[in-house]
């Protein structure tokens, strides 16, 4: 790889490398075999103007042909995975090699000014990362899975257009990423890379929705993950009231949340139920850009205000939603003590109104005995800082007698 890019012999860039390591102030640094920057981003802005036009032609060969590779890995079974160098299932091409090369296109994409002399250097990660993975198989996407984030922050746009034709397939190649991989404390889990590139790309308000709406296909899209990260915990963090992992303003957020209720209902129904307020909450970091610059403007605080509207409006989006799901309205009386106090006087309005329509025998059943069982649990602890007032619980009972079925069967079942 070092002959392909340099177009000089081994020998001869390993003697020079020497010599820089011996310099006053080396650029490089070695542990053991392996060598690297003292500092990439210090480098990129001192030697970038000596990049040639064509030292840039041999790299971009160089990572098309490197990010082309399959890892042989991936062709034997989870469990069988743990002994893949036994087996001589091992990459041509090593993990330190893709990861250098994937840091670099990022840094063509991310600054590109930095190669003065060389034109064309703009053009240069969008075509790489093009090539690499629109329209190709599961199994590419899940040998690039390590460097996915750092592809993602090369070429956005073309990244997303990747993933976004894919999932128009009738069996989109990136949902056997999430099939079954095995124990993940044995297996690599090639799905965790792609939903990582799309928490970065996430950071950019500008790539929000497109990004949102990804993740909701997925989540309508792939079965329900047992361990580890997923498209609903990855848009629970993003979309987190209290500590948003996006730079996009509250108002953006909501119009975001309104627009996956809109286009991507089931996902986005399940996500705004999940974001509710409750004392049991937790966040996690997403996955942050390393070159591009979209996080330096963004705080972890998040005012008062902020977090209240967008609770607010996200809750009043749920109560707006409704329609006639029953299963929907039970899961709303669930969350009931969790709505904000104008949405849950809203929602009480609307149960009402949903009580005198045509509901048969079973639907009205279901919902009494959701009502019975939370006005008793508040009735129950009602010395608590977390109960309802006792008006709100008698609201809850008085709507209840309004569901309760007719047939003496069921009404007491």
């Amino acid at each position: 790889a070092l002959e392909r890019l340099s177009g000089r012999p081994y020998s001869e860039v390993s003697e020079l490398a020497e010599r820089w390591l011996k310099s006053h102030d080396p650029l490089l640094t070695r542990i053991g075999t392996r060598w690297g920057l003292i500092s990439r981003d210090d480098s990129w802005f001192l030697l970038g103007p000596e990049v040639s036009a064509e030292s840039l032609r041999r790299f971009e060969q160089l990572a098309a042909d490197v990010f082309a590779e399959d890892d042989p890995l991936l062709e034997l079974p989870p469990e069988e995975r743990w002994d893949a160098s036994f087996r001589g299932k091992q990459s041509r091409c090593s993990s330190v090699l893709r990861n250098g090369m994937a840091e670099t296109l990022a840094l063509l994409g991310a600054r590109p000014e930095g190669l003065r002399s060389a034109t064309g250097a703009r053009e240069i990660a969008p075509r790489v990362v093009q090539k690499s993975l629109d329209n190709q198989p599961w199994l590419r996407w899940a040998s690039l899975t390590s460097q996915l984030p750092l592809l993602a922050e090369a070429a956005p746009e073309q990244f997303l257009k990747a993933i976004e034709r894919d999932l128009r397939q009738s069996n989109p190649a990136i949902a056997r990423l999430f099939d079954d991989q095995g124990d993940p404390f044995f297996t690599s889990q090639p799905h965790t890379g792609l939903l990582w590139a799309l928490e970065v790309l996430a950071w950019d308000r500008s790539l929000l929705a497109r990004v949102s709406l990804i993740l909701a296909r997925l989540d309508d899209l792939v079965p329900t993950m047992k361990t580890g990260n997923s498209p609903s915990r990855s848009l629970s963090e993003i979309f987190m009231p209290w500590l948003p992992q996006t730079t996009a303003p509250v108002e953006e957020r909501v119009r975001v949340l309104s627009k996956l209720l809109k286009e991507r209902t089931d996902a986005g129904w399940r996500l705004l139920v999940g974001l509710l307020p409750d004392q049991h909450q937790m966040s996690v970091p997403t996955a942050r850009p390393k070159w591009r610059d979209w996080t330096l403007d963004w705080t972890p605080s998040v005012t008062r205000a902020a977090y209240w509207t967008q609770v607010v409006e996200s809750s009043r989006l749920l109560v707006q939603d409704l329609g006639t799901d029953v299963a929907r309205w039970e899961a709303l009386i669930a969350n009931f003590e969790n709505l904000p106090d104008p949405v849950r006087f809203e929602f009480v309005g609307r149960l009402g109104q949903f009580a005198e329509t045509d509901l048969d025998q079973e639907q009205r059943r279901t919902l009494s005995e959701a009502l019975r069982e939370k006005a008793t649990h508040h009735r129950r602890f009602t010395d608590t800082d977390w109960a309802l007032p006792p008006e709100e619980v008698s609201n809850l009972e008085h709507l209840r007698e309004r569901f309760e079925p007719e047939d003496p069967v069921r009404k007491w079942a």
